[in-house]
């Protein structure tokens, strides 16, 4: 059977095969982050999710050395003035990143009192503000462009808690092939895997008919990627979408489609790109609050959380590493 499906200013001729409509090769499915009928060109090779545990052979030998790492912290003069920068900063020094280099959205004044902030390998000022998905974005890059030979890369918001000894344990433990780390694990993503040992787990698919090989992505606080990983959803053309949405967000505040929902953005050009997103067992980090800074949905506290004081490296007997 032929249909015709609309997607955005495009029209195509679909046909469908076994419940997934196709086109040479390409499933279209519905977009997990968009408002409304809005569906996507997914390749037909893409993986859909079958065991939820990545086993350790699904990680090169060169993913598992310990690699140079890039770190990030997207923030807003409102959060460095307040202290919560400060205290995320503390929290990742304690996890293993001393040193990352701070994105400042919307901070007109260049005077350098402003920024005398223990551990900071630099500062990047923005003006007028982009918004969260514009400096997500604008950060990863920049990580990429003055970092060349760093293998991976960890892009965090100014709100969130890590257990100790994080950055170790990332060294040690193999990653999933083709997955990036979402070190935030709550909402439907701890649900799913309450039951699941200690370790990565695939994060859940977006739940719609069709679209089993997307996910839908809770939460952008603190995101790993290797360089390849990183770079795949950069160069996908969801981000350039994405970033062109003016649609007003229905959470209100003034706020466009393509200004929020940077977890959403993220995931989806993951997926496109045959990259998934990966949630740890227990929750290595937390979100300090239950408010978004772009008002809508609270944040619900991690359940498995162990706190800051929790040594992260206690977790490698679980996966047979270490004495």
């Amino acid at each position: 059977m032929r249909i015709r499906v609309q997607t955005g200013p495009h029209t195509h001729a679909y046909r469908t095969v076994g419940g997934r409509q196709q086109r040479q090769g390409v499933d279209l499915v519905p977009c997990p982050e968009c408002p409304g009928n809005v569906r996507l060109k997914v390749p037909s090779s893409l993986p859909l999710p079958n065991a939820m545990l990545v086993s350790s052979a699904q990680v090169t030998a060169s993913e598992a050395r310990p690699a140079e790492w890039a770190v990030g912290v997207t923030t807003v003069p409102e959060r460095i003035a307040s202290g919560l920068t400060l205290r995320t900063l503390a929290s990742l020094r304690s996890a293993g990143f001393p040193s990352p280099r701070l994105f400042v959205d919307g901070f007109q004044d260049d005077g350098e009192t402003f920024f005398n902030l223990p551990d900071v390998n630099g500062w990047t000022r923005r003006w007028p503000a982009v918004k969260t998905v514009g400096n997500w974005i604008l950060s990863a890059w920049e990580l990429l462009i003055r970092n060349p030979t760093a293998g991976r890369f960890a892009i965090l918001q100014d709100d969130v808690l890590l257990a100790r000894n994080v950055r170790t344990y990332l060294d040690a433990c193999p990653w999933p092939e083709r997955g990036y780390l979402n070190l935030h694990c709550f909402g439907p993503n701890e649900l799913a895997i309450k039951d699941k040992p200690a370790g990565w787990h695939r994060g859940v698919s977006a739940g719609q008919a069709g679209n089993e090989s997307l996910q839908k992505g809770y939460g952008a606080t603190a995101l790993c990627f290797t360089r390849e990983g990183l770079s795949a959803v950069l160069a996908s053309f969801h981000i350039a979408r994405k970033v062109s949405d003016v649609r007003l967000d229905k959470r209100g505040g003034g706020w466009t489609y393509g200004q929020v929902r940077i977890d959403g953005a993220v995931v989806t050009a993951a997926n496109l790109a045959g990259w998934t997103e990966h949630v740890h067992q227990p929750s290595l980090a937390e979100h300090m609050g239950d408010a978004s800074s772009m008002g809508g949905q609270r944040y619900r506290p991690s359940g498995t959380f162990r706190g800051e004081s929790f040594d992260a490296l206690e977790l490698l007997k679980n996966l047979g590493i270490g004495p």
